[in-house]
């Protein structure tokens, strides 16, 4: 029996680690326009109904949670104007869930959560670097979500909308674009999955020039920048550069 025991135990040890088994993103939505809503409250409810956390929508509709254990769970969401949306989803062991809110009228009906797409794989280190860094909060970061709500033109169009970042063109189109410090004209390094980026062939500059044509749009998982070279983490040349650096990660590592 006390053999038993201990081996419940040892299985509720390893189904429920310290470390966030599931990231959940998600969007809320005008339900008749499609527009992002800023500002929209969102709480997430546990299976034993306690409260998991609330935050409010960045200036792209968007949300994450990162949940300690897989199961049943409720989002809560609320904006003015707007029905409120209290909705049931599941979530699987060591799965990233993409979630999409639509909010109608008040007086209107509710609109379910729905999922949108769900993945079986884990992050590598490399990517759980990226969402650590997010997390503390030094830098300027773009989500995959953020890409695909925004669709930019280019990425160091999206890139550029960072505060202190000033984006240079060159060329008769002005298809060299190069990402400068505002008001110092020093180039951010740029590296892509944790790698610096060449430098530029036709211009010998390093810059995201060569950033938008090696980069599928549809394959970035995260972007962070830095305009500080003193807020540089030592995977991005802390210590050594002397302008900021901007870091693009890509679904390859998932």
């Amino acid at each position: 029996m006390r053999q038993a025991i201990l081996l419940l135990a040892a299985a509720l040890a390893f189904a429920a680690p310290l470390h966030a088994q599931v990231r959940v993103d998600g969007v809320v939505r005008d339900d008749s326009t499609g527009a992002a809503i800023p500002q929209a409250r969102v709480e997430v409810v546990g299976p034993a109904f306690q409260r998991i956390g609330a935050r409010a929508t960045d200036s792209l509709g968007t949300f994450r949670f990162n949940l300690r254990r897989f199961g049943e769970y409720r989002v809560k969401v609320s904006a003015p104007g707007y029905a409120d949306v209290d909705a049931p989803f599941r979530t699987e062991a060591f799965v990233y869930s993409s979630v999409e809110v639509r909010l109608r009228p008040a007086g209107g009906l509710a609109m379910p959560l729905a999922f949108l797409a769900r993945t079986q794989s884990m992050p590598s280190p490399a990517l759980e670097g990226y969402y650590a860094r997010q997390r503390r909060g030094r830098g300027v970061f773009f989500t995959r979500m953020h890409v695909e709500l925004v669709r930019p033109g280019y990425i160091t169009d999206l890139i550029a909308t960072a505060a202190g970042i000033e984006q240079q063109r060159a060329g008769l189109d002005g298809e060299h674009r190069t990402l400068l410090t505002r008001g110092t004209g020093c180039p951010l390094r740029v590296y892509v999955d944790g790698e610096p980026l060449e430098l530029t062939p036709s211009t010998g500059e390093a810059g995201p020039s060569a950033l938008d044509g090696s980069v599928d749009q549809t394959m970035v998982e995260g972007i962070e920048v830095y305009v500080d070279p003193a807020a540089l983490p030592p995977e991005l040349g802390g210590g050594t550069e002397s302008c900021g650096a901007v870091a693009v990660w890509t679904k390859r590592l998932g």
